[in-house]
């Protein structure tokens, strides 16, 4: 659960997850409802409300 991301341009059969977002690192719930993405961050829509990813601050999943 969560949001997970794949590289783009590859199918998402023979894509391997490169990053996983959830309440670990940044989500309010693990249920996303929608999700956009621009340069410099991820916008997570959840019942919880809106979260923003910061794409420039490194990764860590916890």
């Amino acid at each position: 659960r969560g949001v997970k991301s794949v590289s783009p341009g590859i199918p998402v059969d023979s894509s391997c997850v490169s990053q996983v977002l959830n309440t670990n690192n940044g989500l309010p719930t693990i249920e996303a409802n929608a999700v956009l993405a621009d340069e410099n961050f991820i916008y997570v829509g959840t019942d919880a409300g809106l979260a923003i990813i910061d794409r420039s601050m490194p990764f860590r999943d916890t």
